[in-house]
């Protein structure tokens, strides 16, 4: 009888003490999931933001480089000269394309899309009037082609400027969002974490009073038995 007894009181502390590692593993498990989840999706805003902004400053930057290039075309006199600031500037040209479209094709909200429209159409605009310019500084118009590339080009291209500077300082504020929200989120993060080990304690400590009360309950039927 005493052995039924006992065998009794040890499966029922073994039932307890399984449901509560199961409680404790569960809680770990859907803990760790939510963090693997925050950290993958913030790391990869984080990193859309990052090449935005690094796309959008390349693309500027280009398009800089082809002003100097194009004005560099109406000084220069040597044909090897012309011919390479040619070949840098269509080079410059293609990459630009490639970068509009990567960034069209990315992750982005309709403010980014406006002016990604704005800037595919000044670039429409601008690009004839460039090309104008580098064929009147090849042909040795000097005279006129500073003229020109100031009123029908320049215009143009620091509307391209701007609006790819507006995309690099808009990114820049998401990326400063994202930290801030990233930081809150680590908060939280903790908090979910002390509360799973606060709860793990206190189950722990009830798990063994339980344990305790059925044990003393237990040695109380022996000593009526006997």
């Amino acid at each position: 009888m005493n052995v039924m007894r006992d065998m009794k009181f040890r499966g029922k502390l073994i039932s307890i003490i399984l449901v509560g590692i199961a409680f404790v593993l569960l809680v770990s498990f859907i803990g760790s999931k939510y963090i693997e989840k925050t950290e993958r999706n913030e790391g990869e805003i984080y990193k859309a933001r990052l090449l935005s902004i690094k796309w959008a400053g390349e693309a500027s930057l280009n398009f800089h480089v082809v002003e100097r290039n194009t004005k560099e075309l109406m000084l220069a006199t040597d044909t090897q000269e012309i011919i390479n600031l040619q070949e840098e500037i269509n080079k410059l040209i293609v990459r630009n394309d490639e970068l509009l479209e990567m960034l069209r094709a990315g992750n982005i909200d309709s403010y980014q899309k406006d002016k990604l429209s704005n800037i595919k159409e000044a670039t429409d605009v601008y690009r004839p009037e460039r090309k104008k310019v580098e064929i009147m500084a090849v042909t040795g118009r000097d005279e006129e082609v500073y003229a020109y590339f100031q009123r029908y080009a320049k215009p143009h291209l620091n509307e391209i400027i701007k609006q790819y500077n507006a995309l690099v300082d808009y990114n820049e504020k998401l990326m400063q969002d994202l930290l801030v929200e990233m930081r809150n989120n680590k908060v939280s993060v903790d908090f979910i974490l002390i509360g799973s080990i606060l709860i793990s304690i206190l189950l722990a400590i009830g798990f063994f009073r339980i344990a305790s009360k059925m044990k003393n309950d237990c040695i109380e039927d022996i000593l009526r038995t006997r």
